[in-house]
C-alpha cells in the first residue's frame, strides 16, 4: 500500500516474479507469476498495472500516480478471483488512494497515508492459499499469537487506513518515524489498530534503530513488541589495486511480553568488475514455534535487465523464486 513511483516523460518499467508461497501453517503451497508495468506519461502522470496469476487465483490491478503540488497521489483498483478446492467461488474488489509528501522546509516526510476499502469477496493470494489448508493447520493453544486468527479475521477486511510519518532531528540526532494502521470487517464488530514508535540513528558506521509497537485486535487484546536492528559494514579495496568491496553484517531481535521472541542475522554486500552483482545471506529463528530458517538471495544487474534468484530452507518447508525487472526509456 504506497503510491507508485513516478517516472520520467517515456520511461517505463515492468517487474517479473515467479516462485512458490510461503504462508506460515501452510502444508501445500501455491506456485505463482506475478508481472507488473508503469510508465511515465508526462510530468504529471505515472500510468501502472500488475496481475497475479496461480492455480484457481488470479488478481489484476490498474492504477494511476499524479504527481501534484501538494504531494504524489495514486489511485487503483485491484479485481481478484479464488476458487477454493472446496468449489467455493470468490470474485471482490479492492480500492485504493494513497498519498505522499515530503515538506523540505522542516525535513518531514509523510511517507504514506493510503485508504483502501475492499468488498467481503475479496481475496489476497496469501488469503487464497491460507484457506486452501486452513482444515489441516494444527494449532497450538499454548501460542499466545497464532497465525490462524489473522487469516481467519483477515478474510472480511473492509476498510482499512495506514499512515507514516517521519522526522529527520538536528543533524547527528537521526530521526524518528511512527506508523499507524487501523482496520475494521465485515460481518464483525470492532476493529484492529496497529502502531509503532522507531527512533534511528549511528555511531561512527553503525547504524541502529529501536521500534516500540502496540497492537489491539478486534477483541481488544493487546500485543506489546520491542525491536533492536543493528546493521556494521565493512569496506576493502582501493579501487586501484583491487576493486572497492562492501559488506554489511546486520541483526534484528525481537522481544514480546514473554521475552525473547525471534532473531534474524544478514549478510549482505556486492560482486563483480562494476559491483553488477548484490548478494544476500541470512538466519532467522522463532521462538514461538520453534522454526529456524536460513536463507539466500542473488541479483544481476545486466545492462538489458535485472534477474534474481532467491532460496529459503524451513525446519517445515523450502522455498524459491525468480525475478526479472527491467526500466526502458523512450519506447
Amino acid at each position: 500500500s504506497e503510491t507508485a513511483n513516478m517516472l520520467q516523460p517515456g520511461v517505463s518499467k515492468y517487474d517479473f516474479a515467479a516462485g512458490r508461497s510461503h504462508i506460515e501453517g501452510a502444508s501445500n503451497q501455491t506456485d505463482f507469476a506475478q508481472m507488473s508495468y508503469q510508465y511515465g506519461l508526462n510530468n504529471l502522470l505515472t500510468l501502472y498495472g500488475g496481475t497475479m496469476l496461480a492455480d484457481n487465483y488470479n488478481a489484476f490491478t490498474l492504477g494511476t500516480g499524479w504527481n501534484t503540488r501538494i504531494g504524489a497521489i495514486s489511485v487503483d483498483m485491484t479485481q481478484s478471483h479464488s476458487k477454493q478446492d472446496n468449489g467455493d467461488v470468490f470474485d471482490g474488489q479492492s480500492y485504493q488512494i494513497a498519498y505522499n509528501k515530503y515538506l523540505t522546509q522542516t525535513a518531514t516526510r509523510f511517507g504514506l497515508a493510503a485508504y483502501r476499502y475492499s468488498s467481503r469477496d475479496y481475496r489476497t493470494f496469501n488469503d487464497h492459499v491460507w484457506a486452501n489448508n486452513k482444515d489441516s493447520y494444527d494449532r497450538d493453544e499454548n501460542d499466545v499469537y497464532d497465525i490462524a486468527d489473522y487469516y481467519q479475521n483477515d478474510f472480511g477486511r473492509k476498510n482499512s487506513f495506514s499512515a507514516n510519518v517521519s522526522q529527520s532531528l538536528p543533524q547527528g540526532w537521526g530521526s524518528v518515524s511512527l506508523s499507524t494502521l487501523w482496520r475494521d470487517y465485515w460481518g464483525r464488530s470492532g476493529n484492529s489498530k496497529d502502531y509503532q514508535l522507531s527512533y534511528s540513528n549511528s555511531w561512527q558506521r553503525i547504524s541502529y534503530t529501536f521500534s516500540a509497537s502496540q497492537t489491539y485486535d478486534e477483541d481488544h487484546h493487546e500485543d506489546k513488541r520491542f525491536n533492536v536492528f543493528i546493521s556494521i559494514p565493512f569496506d576493502w579495496g582501493d579501487d586501484i589495486s583491487a576493486p572497492r568491496r562492501h559488506l554489511y553484517v546486520s541483526n534484528s531481535t525481537t522481544f514480546d511480553d514473554d521475552g525473547f521472541a525471534s532473531n534474524n542475522t544478514g549478510l549482505s554486500g556486492t560482486a563483480g568488475s562494476r559491483d553488477q552483482f548484490n548478494y544476500g545471506v541470512n538466519l532467522s529463528h522463532q521462538r514461538q514455534d520453534s522454526e529456524t530458517t536460513a536463507g539466500g538471495n542473488l541479483t544481476w544487474n545486466a545492462p538489458v535487465a535485472t534477474l534474481n534468484g532467491s532460496y529459503r530452507h524451513t525446519s517445515k518447508n523450502t522455498q524459491n523464486g525468480r525475478t526479472i525487472t527491467r526500466e526502458l526509456e523512450g519506447w
